[in-house]
């Protein structure tokens, strides 16, 4: 079995409330982002990868159909597609990640 330490994301909600998104109290939590700039959500996750995380977390940690629904005034339809760009803008982090030559420790 390998030993290596595994090394997870710092907190999302932390680094988008470092970025100056106010998520504090907000029942969505950082789930509110991938609404209102789900660009930052992704840069966010792109910050992680380059400062070497193995792991990093699709920003739905407070999301699901209903609370889009109550507290954004969505749709069905508009909720589930939102709670799946957290699954999409991950995805996109990590293969602008692969292809940008670049990885932690070098320069």
């Amino acid at each position: 079995m390998d030993e290596n330490p595994v090394i997870l994301d710092g907190g999302l909600a932390t680094e988008l409330e470092a970025a100056g998104f106010q998520i504090q109290g907000d029942p969505l939590w950082s789930a509110k982002i991938l609404h209102t700039n789900p660009q930052a959500v992704k840069e966010a996750h792109c910050r992680f990868l380059r400062c070497g995380a193995d792991v990093i977390t699709t920003a739905t940690y407070q999301a699901s159909v209903e609370g889009f629904i109550q507290h954004l005034g969505l749709t069905s339809e508009q909720a589930n597609q939102l709670l799946m760009s957290g699954v999409q803008l991950a995805k996109e982090a990590v293969q602008d990640f692969k292809g940008d030559g670049v990885h932690p420790g070098e320069h």
